[in-house]
This record gives structure tokens, C-alpha cells and sequence, in this order.
């Protein structure tokens, strides 16, 4: 079921446009409007002891009695596990469900059993939540109850409240019959304090590139999404006129809220052929009509040439991606290739466009938290302060941990926390420490703080490659001995000068953590060793990453802590 189906089927139980906009929001944050979704960490789990499902897969093995009522309530003996649109998890709302879907003969992911059953949860069990949603005066007085009193995540804070009410406001401004969808008017994404919006079109209804029907079928062909990292090679800005920026945001907005507007690669054109004839404002198309990641970025930058007067956009020779930063630079515009462009959104302004030229390009919509945007005021700078920023952590890392696959980065060590964005597999982070619950505190310029951070549970997530801790003398006749292995986690608390500490004996400095290590030297007790708070784990025991002079030779190794006494 699309999108404005379940937006049409929850209109007519809740008679409240805010309402429906609202709870809408929190179950795409839930399931991404995907009724067989199946929470990931149960996939995980699932996969661990040996039953290796997708959500497809899984779906169809509940429908065939493969898994029994029972397995479906608790997947894993005592566990719980979220399903479907609103992420059911409990076994008693579960239970409903399944014995409903079971009572009609429909699958477990039916869209339209699944509504039945929300809109019977919320009459029966909810309805204090439900008469809210009847009766809000905003999307946001609709999203917080769903949020608190429906949903219940371990994270109900501001920054969750403000994240799902975009999303509500999302829809909103998509099928609500009031909704404004005339120019200058998508401040809710160009200003937004939560999501960081991009207009992003990437597939059709199928997830495939071509042969789909023409419009956006699905809702996300062509759609406002959070930022992510492809990754991007550079950003594409036009300075000379803010005003440039401003427009290249609103079309993008305006094409993501069109459903007649989706992707096709083999009939891309037909959305700058519609794109014409209503004077270059994509949410008058009323035709279906298909565009690609280019095509639709490249036509929206013409639009914004004939609407601002301005020739070379007008006239811009792009035609996809590979050729687009040479046609662009041509026309004008400026090419920023500083990582801080290109791995966060924090110094990104809206009209920015984001552009890997061998696979995807997209348009940032959501203005950064570290420039100003004063699209009234045209200035060579484009209207934008960059401050520098907090870029203290760059560089400072123990090592680099390359993505496996897809991974969320977010503003503290657990799911609960704010997203902000995510990273492609392939891409290579910094790191700066290991956490005790397994996530990974990494470099993140697009943070305040300058880091964030990203779960590497079991190693599953990323190959991480510790970094050889650089040792420096100015003395040229002393000889060098660095440990093969090196720091993997890091405590500043731990820095400082160390002396041995040994009943008598000597304290072995080994080529690595634990005492299976091969010997590197055997130093005497009242020895001094410098730590700069970098160590390894083993055994359960701590091994400092030390470095020190000995008999004209520097050695930089591992020794345990047991043996080492702070001044």
C-alpha cells in the first residue's frame, strides 16, 4: 500500500489531518512504512543461533506455519522483538495481530489488516491516544502522544520528538488538503532542528533503475530523506547569489512532495519536459512523468536559471554525474572538496549539491549548524559564515574502522540516541576509542563536539586496523623497538609517567597485549615509562602501551598495569 493509501485509510478513522500526519510520522521512524519489516536485531540474533531470515523470508515463514504463534510472540526464549508498521513487540499486542491476520487468511504483512488492528489498539487500549490524535491542533501535539503514550522507544527526549514530527510534517505538507506547496514555503525542511534533510531520488517502485510505472509509486523514488554519507566526492555551491541555493532547495522539496514525479533512468527527461510547461515549479506537475538522480538535479538547476534570470544555469551543458563538476565549475559554480563538506552536514547550506560522480548526486535541503544562510542578501560568500568549528579530535584517533556495510552515526553509544546521518560500506572512520557496551567514539566533524559514534558489536559492523603509534628522538644513535600490534582503545586518565613496580624481578615488555606475547625486553624494577592513555585489554587485565629509553634503545611495547605504579 502507497504512502496516501494509508494516509487515506487513517483519515477516515481519525477525521484529523494533524492526527494522521503525526502518528504517520512515528511509524515510518518505526518500520519506514514497511509492513514486513522485521526488527533488525532480531534478524542479527536470529542469524547467531543459526536461522538466517530476511524480512521477506521471515514474513513467509510465519504465513506458512514455519514459525508457530508462539515462536512469532517470542522469536528467541524469553526475547523480544519488534514487526510490522508500528514495530509490535510485546507478546500480547503481537498476539492480536497474528490471530487477527490468521482469522482473515491474509498474511502476516497485510497493510490492511495491520491498520485494522492499529486503529483497534487505539480504540480499545489507547484512547486517550486516540482522542488526541482526533482532536490535535499540530503535527507535533499529534506526534508527541503517539511517541510517548503508543510507541514508548527508550528515548523519548526533545531531539526524538522533534526528529518523528518532521517526519508527520513530512506527510503533511504531502497529502494534507490545506498544505502549501507554492515556493519559499518548506522552511519546516530548510530549517529543520531535527532531520537534516537531502532530496534524494535513487530508485523506482521496485528498487530497480528502470521499467517501473511512471509517478512515485512507492513514496520513496523520489523523496526527502536524512542526510547520509555514499560517499560523497565533493559539493557543488553556487556563491554569487544566495538566492540560487534557496530555489535549488525549494524545487527539491517540491519534487520529493510530487507523487506524480518518480524514477526511471530510460525516461528521465520527461520530468524537465513536464518541469517546462508549469513554469518551472515542481509541485504544479499534475503528469506522471520520470527522472533519475542527474537528470532531476540538473533540470531543477535550469529551472532555477530561467527563474532567476540567469544564463549559464539556464544553459548548463551537465548531462550525469561523471561530467557534472566540470560543467558546473563552468557554469559558475563552486567545487568544496574539505571532508567537513563532505562527511557531515554541519557546514552544508541549502542547494548544496552532493555529488559521487561515479554512482549518485543528490540536494541538500536542511541549512548546517555551523554557517549562517541569508538567502536575502546576495554576497561573494554566498551569504555563509564558516566558523572552524570543533576540529580538536582530527587525527588523534587509535585507528581506522572501515564500514562493512550501511551503518547509522549517531550522538551517543546506543540505538536511542540521535542519528546523524549514516556512512556506505566501504567508508573509513577515525577512531578514537572503544567504548565497554562495544560502539566505536570516532571523528565526526559534522558533530558540535567534533565526534560521534557508531556500533561495532561483535566486529560485525567494520574491519578496524589499529594505528602504529609514531615514536620520535632526537637523538640519532638510539636504536628503535615498536611492538607489531598496536592500541586499540584509549583512557586519558591513564596517561602519565609509570615506574616499574616488580617484587625485585624484572617486568617483561612484550610485542603485544598478554603474556603470550613475544618478549620485546625485560627492564629492571624502578624503571621510568611514559603512557599517553593508549592500551589494550586482555585477559581481563589491562596492558599499557609504553614507551621508554633502556641501555641507548627506545622501546615502545605493551606491560601490564598489575606491574606499574603511576607518580
Amino acid at each position: 500500500m502507497a504512502d496516501k493509501n494509508i494516509w487515506d485509510y487513517l483519515l477516515k478513522q481519525l477525521g484529523n489531518e494533524y492526527g494522521v500526519a503525526g502518528l504517520m510520522g512515528n511509524i515510518y521512524a518505526e518500520s519506514g512504512m514497511k509492513a514486513n519489516r522485521v526488527e533488525m536485531l532480531c534478524l542479527k540474533r536470529l542469524s547467531q543461533n543459526g536461522q538466517n531470515y530476511n524480512d521477506t523470508t521471515y514474513t513467509a515463514a510465519i504465513d506458512s506455519g514455519k514459525i508457530s504463534r508462539a515462536t512469532f510472540l517470542n522469536p528467541l526464549p524469553g526475547k523480544q522483538y519488534g514487526y510490522g508498521l508500528c514495530q509490535w513487540t510485546s507478546p500480547s499486542r503481537k498476539a492480536g495481530l497474528y490471530d487477527l491476520v490468521k482469522s482473515k487468511g491474509v498474511s502476516i504483512s497485510d497493510e490492511n489488516t495491520q491498520l485494522e488492528w492499529l486503529v483497534k489498539e487505539l480504540t480499545t487500549t489507547y484512547p486517550t491516544v486516540l482522542k488526541t490524535l482526533k482532536n490535535a491542533k499540530s503535527v507535533q501535539e499529534a506526534s508527541d502522544i503517539v511517541l510517548t503514550r503508543f510507541e514508548c522507544p527508550a528515548n523519548t527526549g526533545s531531539s526524538v520528538k522533534t526528529t518523528r514530527a518532521n517526519y508527520g510534517k513530512q506527510y503533511y505538507n504531502k497529502y494534507a488538503g490545506g498544505k502549501v506547496t507554492n515556493m519559499g514555503r518548506y522552511d519546516n525542511y530548510i530549517y529543520s532542528k531535527g532531520t537534516h534533510y537531502i532530496s534524494n531520488s535513487g530508485h523506482d517502485e521496485r528498487g530497480q533503475y528502470h521499467g517501473g510505472t511512471a509517478g512515485d509509486q512507492s513514496g520513496d523514488e523520489w523523496y526527502l530523506r536524512s542526510w547520509y554519507n555514499r560517499p560523497w566526492n565533493c559539493v557543488i555551491r553556487y556563491t554569487k547569489n544566495p538566492q540560487v541555493g534557496l530555489k535549488l532547495a525549494e524545487l527539491g522539496c517540491a519534487a520529493a512532495l510530487n507523487d506524480n514525479i518518480g524514477y526511471d533512468q530510460y525516461e528521465r527527461d520527461s520530468y524537465w519536459s513536464n518541469l517546462r510547461l508549469v513554469g518551472y515549479d515542481p509541485s504544479k506537475i499534475t503528469k506522471k512523468c520520470e527522472s533519475d538522480c542527474s537528470a532531476g538535479v540538473i533540470a531543477n538547476t535550469r529551472a532555477v536559471g530561467h527563474l532567476l534570470g540567469i544564463p549559464a544555469l539556464q544553459t548548463i551543458s551537465a548531462t550525469y554525474t561523471g561530467d557534472m563538476r566540470a560543467a558546473y565549475s563552468r557554469a559558475g559554480f563552486t567545487i568544496l572538496t574539505d571532508s567537513k563538506y563532505t562527511t557531515g552536514y554541519g557546514y552544508l547550506l541549502p542547494g548544496d549539491i552532493l555529488l559521487n560522480e561515479r554512482s549518485h548526486t543528490a540536494t541538500n535541503v536542511t541549512k548546517g549548524a555551523y554557517v549562517n544562510f541569508n538567502p536575502g542578501t546576495s554576497t561573494s560568500t554566498g551569504g555563509a559564515t564558516v566558523p572552524q568549528g570543533n576540529t580538536s579530535y582530527s587525527g588523534k584517533g587509535i585507528g581506522t574502522a572501515t564500514a562493512l556495510c550501511e551503518m547509522n552515526i549517531r550522538s551517543g553509544n546506543g540505538t536511542s540516541y540521535t542519528s546523524y546521518g549514516s556512512i556506505s560500506a566501504g567508508t573509513a572512520v577515525e577512531v578514537l576509542e572503544k567504548t565497554s557496551n562495544n560502539w566505536y567514539k570516532i571523528v565526526w566533524p559534522g558533530a558540535a563536539k567534533g565526534y560521534a559514534y557508531t556500533s561495532c558489536e561483535k566486529n560485525t559492523y567494520y574491519k578496524y586496523v589499529a594505528k602504529k603509534q609514531q615514536t620520535t628522538t632526537t637523538t640519532t644513535n638510539i636504536k628503535k623497538v615498536t611492538a607489531k600490534e598496536g592500541a586499540d582503545s584509549f583512557n586519558k586518565n591513564l596517561a602519565g609517567t609509570y615506574v616499574v613496580n616488580t617484587n625485585g624481578g624484572t617486568l617483561n615488555v612484550r610485542d603485544g597485549a598478554g603474556t603470550k606475547k613475544s618478549i620485546l625486553v625485560a627492564v629492571p624494577k624502578g624503571t621510568e615509562v611514559k603512557n599517553y592513555g593508549y592500551y589494550n585489554v586482555s585477559g581481563g587485565d589491562v596492558w599499557l602501551y609504553i614507551q621508554f629509553t633502556y641501555k641507548n634503545v627506545t622501546y615502545t611495547g605493551f606491560a601490564s598495569k598489575n606491574y606499574l605504579r603511576k607518580k
